[in-house]
């Protein structure tokens, strides 16, 4: 099985002891991003922190998900909306990580096919539990990039493709945008800041 983890670049880390010029040269580097670019850095970024407690030393195998609840998942190059339809009894044994993962056999909303899939917990995001408002806001802009760019077709029911619904997308990019205040001030959105506007 070929998991969407091992397809990504981890992001390196910013050793905790970086000075004020490194802090800059990153930042300049970051505006000479393309918005493709700084989206694929910030999912590196988003798969990095996800990877974190399967890396723990103190990691034990316990799914955090249950069935039925509702999941974001890539596929093809596009985050889609999806459902855990049942918790596997078997758990992925992960080839990067040296251990054991939870797995679960999602399904797709469509009204025209019940496409099932086993994916590892490492790759799906959590839309009601376990959520991380910054994995959410990139899967969000990842697809609104990749189809107005053209990049990828939409050929799949609208209820599949991942968006959030605007009033939850406006509160998060409120609680975004105050935290990233604290590390770059003047940047007034998030699409702003990834260069989509």
């Amino acid at each position: 099985m070929a998991t969407r983890r091992s397809q990504r670049i981890l992001a390196t880390q910013a050793a905790s002891s970086s000075s004020p010029n490194q802090q800059m040269s990153k930042r300049e580097e970051w505006k000479t991003l393309t918005v493709e670019e700084r989206l694929n850095r910030l999912g590196d970024s988003c798969q990095s922190v996800r990877d974190r407690q399967y890396e723990a030393d103190t990691y034990v195998l316990a799914p955090k998900f249950e069935a039925g609840d509702p999941v974001v998942v890539c596929y093809e190059g596009i985050y889609y909306n999806a459902m855990v339809g049942v918790v596997l009894k078997k758990a992925w044994d992960c080839p990067d990580l040296k251990k054991k993962v939870p797995l679960y056999r999602i399904r797709y909303p469509s009204t025209k096919k019940s496409k099932t899939e086993e994916v590892a917990e490492y790759d799906l995001m959590g839309v009601t539990k376990h959520t991380v408002l910054h994995e959410l806001l990139y899967a969000h802009y990842w697809n609104k990039g990749k189809l107005q760019t053209g990049t990828t077709q939409k050929k799949d029911p609208a209820n599949e493709i991942f968006e959030l619904p605007a009033g939850v997308l406006q509160d998060m990019q409120k609680v975004w945008h105050e935290h990233i205040q604290r590390a770059e001030p003047g940047v007034r959105s998030f699409t702003e800041w990834i260069g989509m506007e």
